[in-house]
This record gives structure tokens, C-alpha cells and sequence, in this order.
């Protein structure tokens, strides 16, 4: 750890940037903590600042951070999962797609037949491209 920051009010902590809000108990006039290795800075509402040396004052706030911490990265965790579930059933669910059309394609050309010889696919898009214009004509 490089730097807490403690804002009461906000009921937050922030460890190297990393910021959760958790419920923290109060202490009266106190504004924020803002901590490093070498020494800390204690904000009030009613004064000037005091400046001290050592550890962290309030280790309940690291131990709130850190379980907020672990709940994050648990609902991180799920959610790519999740992610990856929807990923791979869209690719499944678009290989199906695939092969329904290249079937469809292949009981289109058996059925559209002209003189004992099947359509080719470029065939195919220009009758059905008219059909849907014919269609489209009909209908306004």
C-alpha cells in the first residue's frame, strides 16, 4: 500500500486509487485521513490539519476495504463468466444459423429446377430478388 485516503463523509477508502464506500464508525470533527508509508494527514472540520507518523490509525478501514475488495472482484469474476457463456452460445447459436441456411440453400436449388438442370446460387438471389420486388409492388 502507497496511499489511503478516508473521506468520512463520504463514508469511503481509498487504497492506491482503488476507492469502496463502506460503513465506517464516525469520529466527531474528523474530515479525512489522507495516509502514505512515511506519514499521514489528518483533516478536521473544525481546524487545521494534524500531521503524524506510523501506521494507519484505522485498520477497520483496510479490513472494509479489503472484504468490499473481495466481493468486487467475486462479481468481476462471475460476470466474465457470464460473458464468456453468452460469447460461446452466440457462436454456437450462429453456427446453427449456418447450417439451417446452407440446408435451406441446398432445398431451394432441388426445388427451383429449369429444364433437368438446378439454378445456380447467383440464379437463386435474382428470382428471389424479383419476387420480393414484384411483392413489394403488389402490397403499395
Amino acid at each position: 500500500m502507497n496511499k489511503i485516503t478516508y473521506v468520512q463523509g463520504d463514508q469511503l477508502v481509498l487504497i492506491d486509487g482503488l476507492g469502496f464506500n463502506g460503513t465506517y464508525d464516525t469520529t466527531p470533527n474528523l474530515h479525512a485521513i489522507q495516509w502514505t508509508p512515511s506519514s499521514y494527514t489528518i483533516e478536521w472540520d473544525t481546524g487545521r490539519p494534524t500531521t503524524e507518523s506510523g501506521a494507519y490509525p484505522y485498520q477497520q478501514h483496510i479490513d472494509e476495504w479489503n472484504n468490499q475488495k473481495i466481493l468486487a472482484d467475486e462479481a468481476e469474476r462471475i460476470a466474465e463468466e457470464e460473458l464468456e457463456e453468452i460469447i460461446r452460445d452466440g457462436a454456437a447459436r450462429a453456427a446453427q444459423i449456418e447450417i439451417i441456411a446452407d440446408q435451406l440453400k441446398t432445398k431451394v436449388s432441388l426445388l427451383f429446377t429449369a429444364g433437368g438442370q438446378s439454378l445456380d446460387t447467383d440464379e437463386l438471389l435474382v428470382i428471389c430478388g424479383q419476387s420480393s420486388q414484384i411483392n413489394t409492388e403488389g402490397e403499395t
